[in-house]
């Protein structure tokens, strides 16, 4: 974990959560001009087999990227073509967590670490903000997972924004907060799966 936390903090600049492993600059706007692999899509573009990635060129990944990247010794697999799987599954080898663990971690769904991180520091508890930092206001939701629960009242148009089912959005995981999370993770402070399959903070270290 700790050689993970060294390449993402040394290479924040080719960090992106938006895609596994990807290039910039290609024509394809993903909120960075990004070339996918994107999350949940194949493409018929492939970056070379063998190429450097995240070091003095135009590659990007996220957190299993990186962790496919450093098992791979710092080189562009032979499975360029490979899909979403490929990587978790390198990804969970390398760190040594299971199915569950890396999905709440690579991905940034309801389940997911992030979301714990957003709904902790945003919580109305002083106590749950003090000990994150401000970065994590920083974290958003996925406009399209948004789900509503419509109330009634006189005129029939209030609502409330159930977060529930909100997932958060990619682009808004910087490789700083990135950073934090993962020291949570390795100093024990956060488990990515607890009993129920979800993250949770230790309760002890929010004491």
């Amino acid at each position: 974990m700790q050689t993970l936390i060294d390449a993402i903090d040394a290479n924040r600049k080719h960090f992106n959560m938006q895609c596994f492993i990807g290039q910039t600059g290609f024509g394809y706007d993903y909120g960075n001009n990004l070339q996918p692999y994107q999350m949940n899509s194949r493409s018929e573009y492939t970056i070379a087999e063998g190429t450097t990635l995240f070091s003095g060129c135009n590659t990007v990944g996220c957190i299993a990227g990186f962790a496919t990247a450093i098992a791979n010794k710092w080189t562009m697999p032979a499975e360029t073509k490979a899909n979403m799987e490929f990587y978790t599954k390198t990804a969970n080898e390398f760190l040594g967590f299971n199915y569950q663990e890396g999905t709440n971690l690579f991905f940034a769904d309801q389940h997911s670490v992030w979301k714990l991180v957003k709904s902790v520091y945003g919580s109305d508890s002083n106590e749950n903000n003090a000990i994150l930092p401000e970065m994590y206001g920083e974290l958003e939701f996925d406009d399209e997972s948004l789900s509503r629960l419509y109330v009634t009242d006189e005129d029939d148009s209030a609502y409330t924004e159930d977060d529930s089912e909100m997932a958060i959005e990619y682009k808004t995981i910087s490789p700083e907060i990135a950073i934090d999370v993962l020291q949570r993770i390795l100093s024990g402070e956060i488990i990515l799966a607890g009993l129920s399959g979800t993250p949770s903070f230790v309760i002890n270290q929010l004491a």
